[in-house]
């Protein structure tokens, strides 16, 4: 599904891959914002991305390329680059070229490997905050999805698709607090308010004063976050939408689970990875390839107001962008 009322590509850092996906000495080929990219570990463990293309004749890096030591190998003719894309050797001639294939900013990061994008070239002019890991247990899915970032990250502000969606008993009313790239969300549930069942859905279950914390945040442009802590559980969810090609993509669902008193979360996290994470976010994915964007909603109600900051925070990751004055009042 294409947005014409958004610009294609935000600029940002964005998910391309998991970590344990790029092993040492492994060549992993990807698309970010239309343009083909190769990531890459060199034998020392150092990640690497650059284009995608070789120099020579074109060949694709990362459809047959190695890694030799520090370097990645062109598999038509042996070309290697090194990880600032510069040429240092040609296997058939005495000097190498001097030409480089464009290298990329990256990340590494809470177990993922973040590149940053930007239309116009422009280096990295932000951040997003890592996590301490240890004790946490770790599942991971993947969709290619029909949609844009910001339609996905604009989930975590609109409290009343968790009724309708996610079949949450009660009404969830959101305020959001925005903190420089990032945008803090407070989820409150309306206590007593319960929506009507439809016709065959189950009954509902209990929520109410079950968790002890709950924190949901968008960092960057691609990057949804919740972390809920109950009864010496800690569960976070990250769901990073990284744009692949104009109206399409990749989704990256990571589903974390620790405890506070010692428990191997390996023994319990195949009984939340569902319900708390994978399920969901799969019962939005038919909404989001099927909807339109609409900048001016026919009703925003007081209800929707982080809904309608949200739009105007996210504005800050389109280059030369008009601000979205959608909902406002």
């Amino acid at each position: 599904m294409t947005h014409p009322a958004l610009p294609a590509f935000p600029h940002g850092w964005f998910a391309v891959a998991l970590a344990h996906e790029v092993a040492a000495g492994a060549v992993v080929a990807r698309r970010l914002c239309g343009h083909d990219i190769v990531v890459w570990r060199t034998a020392g463990g150092q990640v690497r991305v650059n284009d995608a293309y070789c120099m020579h004749l074109g060949a694709h890096l990362g459809v047959g390329g190695w890694v030799n030591g520090q370097s990645i190998v062109c598999p038509f003719h042996g070309w290697e680059y090194d990880g600032s894309g510069r040429c240092v050797r040609i296997p058939y001639e005495k000097r190498p070229m001097r030409v480089t294939v464009a290298p990329w900013h990256v990340r590494e990061q809470d177990e993922a490997v973040l590149v940053w994008f930007h239309p116009e070239g422009l280096p990295p002019t932000s951040e997003v905050p890592a996590l301490e890991w240890t004790g946490f247990a770790h599942r991971s899915r993947e969709w290619t999805v029909r949609s844009h970032p910001q339609e996905i990250c604009e989930n975590t502000a609109d409290g009343a698709h968790f009724r309708y969606i996610h079949k949450f008993p009660n009404v969830m009313d959101v305020a959001a607090r925005e903190d420089g790239d990032s945008i803090w969300f407070d989820l409150r549930i309306r206590d007593g308010e319960v929506g009507e069942r439809a016709a065959g859905e189950p009954v509902p279950f209990e929520i109410t004063g079950r968790a002890d914390s709950n924190v949901t945040a968008v960092h960057g442009p691609g990057m949804a976050f919740n972390e809920t802590r109950a009864k010496g559980r800690i569960l976070r969810n990250r769901l990073y939408a990284t744009p692949t090609d104009e109206g399409v993509v990749r989704l990256i669902g990571v589903h974390s689970v620790a405890f506070e008193d010692g428990r191997d979360p390996e023994e319990h996290i195949e009984r939340t990875m569902g319900w708390a994470a994978f399920d969901a976010w799969e019962d939005d994915i038919p909404i989001w390839e099927n909807k339109i964007y609409r900048p001016k909603p026919f009703a925003t109600h007081p209800s929707e107001e982080a809904l309608v900051q949200f739009r105007r925070w996210y504005q800050r990751w389109y280059a030369d962008a008009a601000p979205d004055r959608a909902g406002a009042r």
